[in-house]
């Protein structure tokens, strides 16, 4: 009951302009599209992100590749959790078509020649990374959904803010200015 009282008052405030009425329903319509428009953009983009890593997993088929030199190590991991070796080794394969197939790929860096590795080819026999599993594939989905979400909610946010500080600020600054001139003789005695 209280602020229902408190919300007549302030519809019938003396003091309230229109300007501040012109805030207060933009700040009603950038909550209410927050509302709708980050969820809707948050399940679109983790949807797609999600199925884009299905067709990945889909497209890519693990073959055993054998290494026909030693590995090569490339450099040493300096970030926390980072494998202290990383190296490459060429390797050869038979795709599905009976074709062998070589092709440079990570391996560990002890990894020595005539010894076996997984690889993920695509239907051309192409050499891919290791596609993400499915709890991966909804991870980086949900992840994107959030991201994206935020995003709609920040340039709302922002949006708003700027139709504030240069709409509804210009408005009332020419108001005042309005005011002020009819205003300023009577207190300063100024003949107009």
């Amino acid at each position: 009951m209280n602020a229902r009282v408190r919300a007549w008052k302030w519809r019938h405030n003396p003091l309230l302009r229109r300007s501040d009425i012109a805030e207060w329903w933009t700040a009603v319509a950038t909550v209410l599209l927050m509302a709708v428009l980050a969820p809707l953009a948050g399940a679109l983009a983790a949807t797609g992100v999600e199925e884009s890593a299905n067709r990945l997993r889909q497209d890519l088929h693990p073959a055993t590749a054998i290494l026909t030199k030693d590995a090569t190590v490339l450099r040493t991991g300096t970030a926390p959790g980072e494998p202290t070796e990383r190296a490459r080794a060429p390797v050869r394969w038979q795709s599905s078509g009976h074709t062998i197939r070589t092709a440079m790929v990570q391996v560990s860096p002890d990894a020595k020649a005539r010894a076996s590795t997984m690889v993920w080819t695509d239907s051309h026999g192409r050499v891919g990374s290791r596609p993400p599993t499915r709890p991966q594939a909804e991870f980086r989905g949900n992840t994107a959904g959030a991201e994206v979400a935020a995003g709609v909610c920040l340039l709302l946010a922002g949006a708003h803010r700027m139709t504030v500080k240069v709409a509804l600020h210009r408005y009332r600054e020419r108001a005042w200015e309005r005011e002020w001139s009819e205003v300023e003789p009577l207190w300063t005695h100024r003949a107009v």
